[in-house]
């Protein structure tokens, strides 16, 4: 997938960019392949940005004594200083100016935690950079953590969803449909504002990183009008102390990341409209 975009570099402008491969055997790892597939894709183009001049790039996999993979794309380029380093997984963080989205490695960051894993890196100024994932080996089992739909509830909702994505719309909200839920699906800040009103609806479950209004200030409109509505988040980043802090200010009830599987989001709902239900009686009471 890389191929074409390293070689075209060296043969165009003359740069020498070279690969070396050490893939030592490791054991299965269970996950969603085009997700890893993103992460070390995102990776290779990276270091292949870092070398300008040229240099090598190698790729190496190993198993240590605890059973991880351990996955290491190294370059021989302009290397970060520790500033950089240390915001080099932050949303929209970006050295490449206007050409980079500041998002490559911080939704690759976030694939890496939900399957379990970790990933570091090591740089400095003229020395190149190493990006080093870890993830722990696997055997098949039920890959949505166990549980069918079925089994973990059958309470029904009526559920505002909010994302501008409209693939992700859709599948979501046939997964919500499908587990017996009302669902009102929009695709904008605005348009749920517009939709919502106090009573209106058991839950809100919208995107984070929408154009235009974003979750977070959807969120803060929502809690102008009323207090106690369940609001998840679905998001294809990772959350900082910061952004942690900030859900239990708005009092985000769950956090879900993309892609989401339909028992997680099915738990999740019903765990949410359980704890409002509950909250409900004791109120009454």
């Amino acid at each position: 997938m890389t191929r074409p975009r390293w070689e075209e570099r060296s043969s165009k402008s003359g740069v020498p960019l070279h690969l070396e491969l050490q893939l030592g055997p490791v054991p299965a790892i269970m996950g969603r392949p085009s997700e890893l597939s993103e992460v070390v894709t995102n990776l290779v183009l990276n270091a292949i940005d870092a070398m300008p001049a040229g240099g090598t790039l190698n790729i190496r996999t190993l198993a240590d004594s605890t059973g991880w993979v351990v996955l290491t794309v190294a370059d021989t380029g302009v290397g970060m200083t520790e500033d950089v380093r240390k915001r080099v997984f932050d949303p929209f963080f970006t050295t490449k100016g206007e050409a980079g989205t500041g998002l490559g490695l911080s939704v690759s960051y976030s694939i890496v935690k939900r399957h379990g894993g970790e990933m570091r890196v090591d740089s400095a100024p003229a020395r190149g950079t190493v990006f080093t994932i870890l993830l722990p080996g696997g055997e098949a089992g039920a890959p949505d953590g166990g549980g069918s739909v079925e089994s973990l509830g059958t309470r029904r909702g009526r559920i505002l969803l909010v994302d501008n994505d409209v693939q992700v719309l859709t599948i979501l909200g046939e997964m919500l449909k499908d587990a017996g839920h009302d669902v009102v699906a929009v695709s904008s800040g605005l348009e749920a504002v517009r939709a919502f009103g106090p009573g209106t609806f058991d839950l809100v479950l919208s995107n984070v990183a929408m154009t235009g209004m974003t979750g977070w200030e959807l969120a803060q409109r929502i809690r102008l009008n009323d207090q106690s509505v369940p609001i998840i988040f679905v998001t294809g980043w990772g959350l900082q102390e910061e952004d942690q802090a900030r859900c239990r200010t708005l009092g985000i009830s769950s956090v879900l990341f993309k892609p989401v599987a339909p028992a997680e989001l099915h738990r999740t709902v019903q765990n949410t409209l359980a704890d409002q239900a509950g909250q409900a009686v004791s109120s009454a009471f």
